[in-house]
């Protein structure tokens, strides 16, 4: 008997935790502007690409930021 509880509590948290992620997700799209399609999902499976290079000095600017947030960072060189 008890494992039968079990099983069907199981069962309904399941179902409760999907369609709470459903809600979520509904929620999400509704603010979603209207006038506009969603993106492919091809498009959206796609990894970024950047139009250019990233420049010395960025790449210093983002070390020095992680730096001072915490990381371990050494910075020797940049080239």
């Amino acid at each position: 008997m008890k494992a039968t509880l079990d099983g069907y509590r199981a069962s309904a948290r399941t179902t409760i935790e999907a369609l709470t992620y459903h809600a979520r997700l509904a929620a999400n799209l509704s603010r979603y502007p209207k006038n506009k399609y969603l993106p492919t999902l091809e498009k959206l499976l796609k990894p970024a690409k950047s139009d250019a290079k990233q420049s010395k000095d960025d790449m210093l600017a983002a070390f020095q930021e992680m730096q001072a947030a915490g990381a371990a960072i050494h910075i020797r060189k940049v080239a």
